[in-house]
């Protein structure tokens, strides 16, 4: 047992120095900062706009609560206007509420941190950016093996098929995992030059829920910001997971490494229109890339379609990764792979 224990540890360990040693590394760190200097320069921008906009000065020493309230009355104005569409209406009464709440339980929601800073970018990866950098990585975990032909000589080893296959996705995990804590990391560095405020033990509210266009406020808990974070980077290493088991089954079928990278991000990207038919069509909820931005059920952004939430979204990702996994070892473990 601790032979064959030895053995398994030995072909993660190999699966993972093959990821790591690839160029698609580095191209995921420097894509990830462009993307987050970038982000993070606009919200910088928009934050000093904000409080000139407001308390008419470019000092940092202000009233927050009277700039809350100029915000609240410029959303009660946008309500008011009569063309404005119903799912802009549902956005903006929510908003309202949370800013409302916010006042009332004394919570600064517009100065910002590091800690929020990353929260919220987390949740704005989710849905699209976070699956497509992991999808660098795991869309072609198989494929590859046929496109260099190094496919006969793994499986010439003395290792059963399934063994390969777990030591490739439990890679992947580990790929994930580091793609989420770099993304994180980041972030925080980054921000914290421009905000020079970490911000992780400031209060944060979440457990914001939508009945009917409007925030039920009932069930908010307070708690720390990098409590918040954590919440965020847990929910963005899950979906992570779920697109690395999903990749996985596409790259045993494909054994073209373009044909599995490209169905991939053509599920990711064309998935995502499907969110506009979401309402008319029912089963469209049931596709994983609508059910790809989890985080925004913290935030109680999201926008409110009948029977979506927080535990449905997990249980349809949570199937969809099972069935992908299972789908995967039984074909890679079945099929004469070696035509």
């Amino acid at each position: 047992n601790n032979y064959r224990e030895k053995k398994m540890i030995k072909l993660i360990q190999n699966e993972t120095m093959k990821m790591l040693f690839k160029k698609k590394i580095l191209l995921v760190f420097v894509i990830l900062l462009i993307e987050i200097t970038a982000v993070n320069y606009g919200q910088y921008d928009a934050y000093n706009k904000t409080i000139q906009n407001y308390t008419k000065t470019n000092s940092k020493s202000y009233d927050w609560k009277p700039l809350v309230n100029g915000q609240i009355q410029d959303i009660k104005s946008k309500l008011s206007e009569k063309s404005l569409s119903d799912g802009d209406r549902r956005t903006l009464n929510i908003k309202l509420d949370q800013y409302e709440y916010y006042l009332s339980k004394d919570i600064n929601p517009v100065y910002p941190s590091s800690a929020k800073f990353t929260a919220d970018l987390m949740e704005e990866m989710a849905s699209a950016f976070l699956p497509l950098l992991v999808v660098i990585f795991a869309g072609d975990s198989v494929s590859q093996e046929f496109s260099s032909k190094t496919i006969k000589v793994l499986l010439t080893r003395a290792v059963p098929r399934y063994k390969i296959l777990l030591s490739k996705f439990i890679s992947l995990v580990i790929m994930s995992a580091l793609v989420v804590f770099l993304s994180a990391f980041l972030s925080i560095a980054i921000s914290f030059v421009t905000f020079k405020n970490t911000g992780f033990m400031e209060p944060a509210a979440t457990g914001f829920r939508v009945f009917k266009g409007r925030v039920i406020s009932s069930g908010v808990i307070e708690i720390r910001e990098w409590q918040y974070l954590l919440l965020m980077c847990s929910l963005c290493f899950f979906v992570a997971v779920v697109i690395s088991a999903i990749s996985l089954m596409v790259s045993v079928f494909a054994r073209s490494t373009a044909a599995s990278i490209g169905i991939m991000m053509a599920c990711l990207i064309g998935g995502s229109f499907f969110d506009y038919f979401i309402n008319d069509w029912p089963l469209a909820k049931y596709f994983f890339p609508v059910n790809l931005n989890i985080t925004q059920y913290l935030t109680g952004t999201f926008k409110p379609t009948d029977g979506m939430n927080l535990t449905f979204s997990i249980a349809v990702l949570s199937v969809w990764a099972l069935s992908s996994l299972v789908i995967s070892f039984f074909v890679f473990c079945k099929r004469d792979v070696l035509v």
